[in-house]
This record gives structure tokens, C-alpha cells and sequence, in this order.
């Protein structure tokens, strides 16, 4: 004979489904770079990942995803990589990441929170993700060159740190001329 859940179990059921059902609906509320930036270190694109995306097997490979992982893998990934620019490229600082998205001067957003002040409006956070492999294959294409070369006929890094003064890639990539959003 089955007996019904218990109350405190089926409380437990919905309280969990109801902190995804946010968390999902949170996702979907955020379509620019602070927010996602914001989603990123409050740990919901991490929840989120480890909820619904593959887990990893025994052997180091991708396992199944639940179902719904294809509804939301690509804000979920995006997510991730615009986060790994902020960490990797610009070393965490925010304000330096974010001056060098801000779009013109004259195209200013008024802030939801009246004490920020204006902020301005920064690269598209769709366009900026979308560009993150045409800057790569530029950058590769432009450490292919001879100048960068060592002796053996690999890439040297003190070469191109001679050259750029220790520009991140973003920068160099914006000096070469090849920076499309």
C-alpha cells in the first residue's frame, strides 16, 4: 500500500521546484552584461549549471543533460564566457571591464537605481558574446606572424608583450582595427 507524502515532504518538493522556477525566471529577466556579470557572482548561472546541465562521468566526459538544459544551455553558457573575459582578461576589475564596453558618451541609460547615477550604456551583451570567437581568430591569425616568432619558429610571448606593453586581448584587439560588435 502507498501511502501520499507527507506534508513536510511535498513542502520540501515544492520549494525546491519553486527556488528553480526563479532561478529560471531570473535567467530570463537579464539580457545585459552587468546583470549577467551579477548572475554570474551571486552563483545562479553555476545553480543552474549544475541543476540542468551534463555532469561529468567517472572517466572525465560529458554525461547526460536533463531535458531541459536545451532551453536554457545557451543563456547559461553565454553567461559563462562573458564572465571568463571579466576574470581572465581584465582580472576581475569591473569598473576597468566595464569602462572599456561603455558605448559613446551621448548614449547614456538612466540607471533603475536612482543612486547609481546614470551608467553608461555598454556594448550589447548578445553582440560582445557573439564576438568572443572573431576576436580569437584574429588574435590567432595576428600571433601567426613573424614578428611574434621566436627562433624555433613558435609563438613568443615576451614578442608580443614587447609590442602590445601588456594590453589584454580585448585591447590588442581593438588597436588592430578588427574590434566589431
Amino acid at each position: 500500500m502507498h501511502l501520499p507524502p507527507s506534508p513536510p515532504a511535498a513542502s520540501a518538493i515544492a520549494a525546491a521546484l519553486t527556488s528553480t522556477d526563479a532561478d529560471i525566471i531570473a535567467l530570463a529577466q537579464v539580457d545585459d552584461i552587468r546583470g549577467a556579470i551579477s548572475q554570474c557572482e551571486d552563483g545562479l548561472v553555476d545553480r543552474l549549471y549544475k541543476r540542468y546541465g551534463p555532469s561529468m562521468t567517472a572517466s572525465g566526459k560529458r554525461g547526460q543533460a536533463d531535458p531541459y538544459w536545451t532551453h536554457i544551455k545557451v543563456k547559461v553558457t553565454c553567461r559563462q564566457r562573458v564572465f571568463e573575459q571579466l576574470t581572465q582578461d581584465f582580472s576581475g576589475d569591473k569598473d576597468k571591464f566595464y569602462a572599456f564596453l561603455a558605448e559613446a558618451e551621448d548614449h547614456r541609460m538612466p540607471s533603475r537605481n536612482p543612486s547609481d547615477g546614470d551608467l553608461p550604456r555598454l556594448v550589447p551583451f548578445r553582440l560582445f558574446a557573439e564576438a568572443i570567437p572573431h576576436r580569437n581568430r584574429d588574435l590567432k591569425e595576428e600571433r601567426s606572424k613573424e614578428e611574434y616568432l621566436a627562433e624555433d619558429g613558435t609563438f613568443s610571448r615576451a614578442h608580443w608583450d614587447a609590442k602590445w606593453d601588456g594590453a589584454n586581448d580585448w585591447e590588442v584587439w581593438r588597436a588592430l582595427g578588427k574590434e566589431v560588435y
